[in-house]
């Protein structure tokens, strides 16, 4: 657990590759099994990653998602994006707008 702000973050997960279940993205699977860990509903997880499979993944899963924009394709695939941002501090906007 962390904090934010003075509210305590439950759990991050960077990046859950399916490694603990064998269904890799852009199955729904690990995320929906990373929701179940955490013990937090999908409406209440955002997915933050920066290629297209993270992003249909999470739609899959229905969780909102963030994409991490880079130079290499990130924006041929934005469509499928909730949000973007430019660097992982931004995801804090994001954060304090939607008041998690």
């Amino acid at each position: 657990m962390g904090k934010f702000n003075g509210q305590v973050i439950k759990g991050v997960i960077f990046d859950l590759d399916g490694t603990l279940i064998k269904s890799p993205k852009p199955s729904a699977k690990p995320l929906i099994m990373a929701s179940e860990l955490l013990g937090i509903d999908k409406e209440n997880l955002i997915a933050v990653g920066d290629y297209k499979y993270d992003l249909m993944a999470s739609r899959k899963a229905g969780i909102r998602n963030i994409l991490v924009m880079h130079e290499r394709h990130s924006r041929e695939y934005q469509s499928l994006a909730d949000w973007t941002v430019s660097s992982l501090i931004e995801i804090i906007r994001i954060y304090e707008i939607l008041n998690f």
